[in-house]
């Protein structure tokens, strides 16, 4: 079962989050190749984003704050360039194949 990408059904092309869905699949199946052959960059920047929730949460919790450490800021913007040049060089080397 997977959640097709409606970016992907419009224009062919795949989106950063492209293969969220079946690397989550893979992840509660125990199959590591699997969910990281479906979104690699997704699969390691996964660890940071969840400390960065969690992390997020119990600071709310304990002090009602709900703004990021600079350097968790700053993380987030890089997780996010990293998955927009994944998607760039993705579907180059799609079109170019």
């Amino acid at each position: 079962i997977r959640i097709p990408c409606i970016f992907h059904e419009i224009t062919g092309l795949y989106c950063p989050g492209c293969g969220i869905t079946g690397m989550c699949i893979s992840l509660m199946q125990g199959d590591l190749p699997g969910a990281i052959s479906s979104n690699p960059v997704l699969f390691c920047l996964s660890p940071f984003l969840l400390f960065v929730c969690a992390d997020s949460l119990i600071r709310y919790v304990r002090t009602g704050l709900r703004t990021l450490p600079g350097w968790q800021s700053i993380g987030i913007y890089l997780a996010i360039g990293l998955l927009i040049l994944y998607c760039l060089i993705r579907n180059l080397l799609l079109l170019l194949s």
